[in-house]
């Protein structure tokens, strides 16, 4: 046994063996942190020392707002996808962080607008302009760079296959709106019908193709056996949007003034005086002069229309007017007298030419030239589609009666 006076130096010994034991125990290894930017642990912070002042400040800069570091526009000519830059994650993300993880990168090319970019991801183009912060008048630039939302709940666009027609997207405006092709009936007897061509100066022919295309969407069962309906609703998309603010489907309580400029395209160009049949740099539209554009095919919606309707080679192409109440038929040498004859006399509308003032370089005129017959029906208000009279007109034309 250890003498009384040997205690004390024993827990003197005792307490230093356990302060040396304490000071010398690894430390524990704290966890990876947890990247959700990329989804996989991470061993150091991105805002690595190792990084120049830069990057570090970019980053930074992204995680405050909670969204990649906008990618630099390079020059290309084809519109491309990538991966975003990482960005580190914050705890209070703004409003629009959500719909921003998974985004990816879309470099505009040429020819493009918001609609189609939209359209190729299969999203609705509310969510690209939301993930942008931009409005549907915004005009897209070459090699300019979108952000695009991934494709969850409200961002993904209904599918087509729902919708009980064909669908097909043949050009872009002057201002990179689409132009649309709805079809319905699977035959190779091909009827073609064109509204707006003059734009939003005439939205009510818009209107009126939107009707039809509502008809048909509902009543297959009257397309004769053999025979395709091709519903081109707005064939001058700039021109729409200013009157009712948009290049697609609209209602009536979204039209607002119809001032001059609106009959014409984003070039300033009427495009129903700028095709090559009896085409003259000196054009007019009732008393005034109107710009046919530099030389026939000039812009880029007679160019797809000229391109649609060649590759299809129709039965028959009847354009929507307003308003002079009258069925024309196309004048160049071709077959259009007799499919004037059948709409008139089964609209009510007169069959007659056009004889108010001279006409040239019309799309119904160069058509007739091409041997496809080709007609323009003139409403008799800018208001109203006078739809009875046109779908007895339409119905007739599809018989052939």
């Amino acid at each position: 046994m250890l003498s009384s006076r040997l205690w004390p130096l024993f827990y003197i010994l005792l307490l230093a063996a356990v302060c040396s034991c304490s000071a010398t125990a690894p430390t524990a290894t704290p966890a990876p942190a947890y990247d959700e930017a990329t989804g996989a642990h991470r061993s150091r912070p991105l805002a690595a020392a190792s990084r120049s002042s830069t990057e570090a400040t970019a980053t930074a800069t992204a995680s405050a707002h909670d969204l990649p570091p906008r990618a630099p526009a390079t020059p290309t000519a084809i519109a491309t996808a990538t991966s975003p830059p990482s960005a580190t994650p914050t705890s209070t993300p703004m409003a629009t962080a959500s719909a921003t993880r998974g985004a990816t990168w879309h470099t505009v090319a040429p020819g493009e607008s918001l609609w189609g970019i939209a359209d190729q991801y299969g999203l609705t183009l509310q969510s690209v302009l939301r993930e942008n912060d931009l409005d549907a008048t915004h005009v897209l630039v070459v090699s300019e760079t979108l952000r695009i939302p991934p494709a969850v709940g409200a961002n993904i666009a209904p599918p087509r296959a729902t919708r009980d027609y064909g669908y097909e997207i043949i050009g872009f405006s002057a201002n990179s709106h689409p132009i649309e092709v709805f079809s319905f009936g699977d035959g190779n007897d091909d009827v073609v019908f064109v509204g707006g061509i003059h734009g939003g100066y005439e939205w009510n022919t818009v209107l009126l193709a939107y009707e039809i295309i509502d008809y048909f969407n509902g009543n297959r069962g009257v397309i004769p056996p053999g025979v395709t309906v091709h519903v081109i609703p707005v064939a001058n998309p700039d021109g729409l949007r200013v009157v009712v603010g948009t290049s697609g489907r609209f209602t009536r309580n979204m039209v607002g003034a119809a001032p001059r400029a609106s009959r014409f395209n984003g070039n300033g160009v009427d495009l129903n005086r700028n095709w090559s049949c009896n085409w003259s740099a000196v054009a007019r539209w009732g008393g005034t002069t109107v710009n046919p554009g530099p030389e026939p095919f000039s812009e880029p919606e007679t160019r797809a229309l000229r391109g649609f309707f060649l590759r299809l080679q129709p039965r028959a192409v009847i354009f929507w007017h307003s308003q002079a109440t009258l069925v024309a038929p196309g004048r160049c040498g071709g077959p259009s007298a007799a499919l004037a004859e059948t709409y008139a006399a089964a609209s009510g509308y007169p069959h007659r030419p056009f004889t108010e003032y001279e006409l040239n370089g019309t799309a119904s005129d160069w058509l007739d030239g091409q041997g496809i017959p080709s007609i323009a029906v003139e409403l008799a208000t800018h208001t109203y589609t006078e739809y009875w009279s046109n779908l007895y007109g339409v119905l007739a034309v599809l018989e052939g009666e």
